[in-house]
């Protein structure tokens, strides 16, 4: 538009498929062995529309003194089946889903510089999402989210501060519950100390959330194999995590290391539970189970190797996980581990 005044639009419309077929060997080991054989096959088909609208408005020609406004809005239709058949032992089972879910969402941002080394950021936020699946009439899903935030940012020459607050209001009803309200105070902060030009020592808390997703939330069955359903729940919580670290990192040459003392908190934590009912059939679904923590030390870097590089990564931490009480109705105890994770990445410039 001109200098003070930006606006975009960007959209896409994706007809895509992801379909698996084959075919399915099941052993069971029960009084005797049961060996079952079955074909395959997918029917996927899925419509994803997406639209968004982003704006940007510069105060006084000022840099940092800004107002932005974003919107977008998504659309997800699909018709989606799998089946498991064997004509010689007449065994046939086939799960359908045929999801329906909408959702916008509409962010506005404001930026100003309070002084030359100071920036405070504010901004409100809202979400609104439906959730349905033509194949199971009875199943409702409707979601409505608004959160306002604050950050100060403060930097200047060594030192670098953040302080920010987020209150986020979630209001949910399914087709079993009546609205249900929820409320999350999220703090952030951080320090971060430059030691010298190549090395930095931070100090960071973090606080946020995670909502389920759509097959989370879905409760039709889904059946894998003739011992194992899958089934969602309407009634899941979003996770709340908290994080809290002590980071030194240091950048040399081309390559970069990173050192990190942590510790996180996952309360409502989302797992599968799985369980049966009649001592044959499993089922799985997923549940809030209880609290994680996790305290412990992870590496991470990057090593240029001219045109190519590596990224490796491990983290080693205690476990500990305390059920819920659902999780103990199910006979889930405390858990206390130590726990190692590793892996690297590789890439190289054509």
């Amino acid at each position: 538009m001109n200098e003070r005044n930006q606006l975009n639009f960007y959209g896409f419309y994706n007809p895509y498929s992801q379909e698996l077929d084959g075919s399915s060997v099941l052993q069971a080991q029960t009084s005797e062995t049961i060996l079952m054989r079955t074909a395959k096959k997918d029917d996927d088909i899925n419509r994803s529309w997406f639209n968004s609208i982003w704006y940007k408005h510069v105060f006084n020609n000022i840099p940092g003194h800004e107002l932005i406004l974003e919107t977008n809005w998504h659309r997800l239709r699909a018709d989606n089946s799998t089946t498991y058949a064997n004509p010689e032992t007449g065994y046939f089972v086939q799960t359908t889903m045929q999801p329906l879910n909408r959702s916008f969402h509409i962010k506005l941002d404001y930026n100003l510089p309070v002084k030359e080394s100071a920036i405070l950021n504010a901004g409100i936020q809202s979400r609104f999402k439906k959730l349905r699946d033509n194949n199971l009439e009875s199943y409702r899903y409707n979601q409505e989210i608004f959160a306002g935030y604050g950050i100060i940012s403060y930097r200047k020459s060594d030192l670098e501060i953040n302080l920010g607050l987020r209150v986020e209001l979630n209001i949910f009803q399914n087709h079993i519950k009546a609205k249900s309200y929820q409320s999350f105070m999220l703090p952030n902060a951080s320090i971060k100390y430059a030691i010298t030009t190549t090395k930095s020592l931070g100090l960071n808390y973090r606080s946020s959330l995670t909502y389920p997703h759509y097959f989370q939330l879905n409760p039709s069955q889904i059946t894998e194999d003739p011992y194992t359903t899958f089934i969602g729940s309407p009634d899941i919580h979003p996770e709340n995590i908290k994080n809290l670290n002590l980071e030194y990192s240091n950048r040399f040459e081309n390559h970069f290391f990173s050192a990190q003392l942590y510790l996180r908190h996952i309360s409502e934590a989302i797992h599968l539970l799985m369980y049966s009912e009649d001592g044959t059939l499993l089922i799985a679904k997923n549940q809030n189970l209880g609290d994680i923590y996790q305290l412990g030390v992870q590496f991470s870097g990057a090593l240029s190797l001219g045109k190519a590089g590596l990224y490796p990564y491990l983290k080693v931490f205690n476990a500990r996980s305390t059920p819920n009480t659902m999780a103990m109705k199910h006979n889930i105890e405390k858990r206390h581990q130590m726990t190692m994770e590793s892996g690297f990445g590789i890439y190289r410039h054509l």
